[in-house]
């Protein structure tokens, strides 16, 4: 068990458009999204931004540790889509650095406020995942199995097919 995942608070979200800026902040449009549309033609979901929020008790830094992102599927196994050498879970890690002394008008804040982390992952061509499929984003924190966050989403279908007579 890690104190840095038993301790953490972890928000997840789905965003039209979403990025983190030179400042430490997430600029966002369209937050939210629950049901991502899908592009028959390409095979792919629509464009989306999926946002992980980490805050820390500014006790526990300064620290690195590993963020992972991994999407399942609706029986919570790894989600595999295409790749290079054919079909593969889709799993990001990556060390993060959490640093302290955040100061407001010279004085410190960040022990009342903790320490943020946060990640933007930007899915510009959007996924090549299954249409009408219910799938689930989970975070993990340094390695920590017992503790994992998700966000459930769906990605629609193509329209229907208009009906005469």
């Amino acid at each position: 068990m890690s104190e840095i995942a038993e301790t953490a608070k972890v928000s997840i979200s789905l965003a039209d458009y979403g990025a983190t800026d030179a400042a430490g902040k997430i600029n966002i449009v369209g937050d939210g999204v629950a049901v991502l549309g899908y592009v028959p033609e390409a095979g792919l979901t629509n464009r989306f931004t999926l946002l992980v929020s980490v805050r820390l008790p500014t006790r526990l830094t300064p620290t690195e540790f590993p963020l992972e992102v991994a999407l399942l599927d609706a029986a919570g196994n790894l989600a595999q889509v295409p790749g290079p050498a054919g079909s593969q879970p889709f799993r990001i890690a990556h060390v993060v650095q959490a640093q302290s002394g955040a100061a407001v008008y010279g004085q410190v804040v960040s022990d009342h406020i903790g320490v943020h982390v946060h990640l933007a992952l930007d899915m510009s061509n959007g996924l090549p995942i299954a249409a009408n499929g219910l799938y689930r984003w989970r975070v993990q924190l340094d390695g920590d199995e017992e503790h994992s966050w998700t966000y459930p989403f769906a990605v629609g279908g193509p329209p229907a097919a208009p009906v005469f007579g």
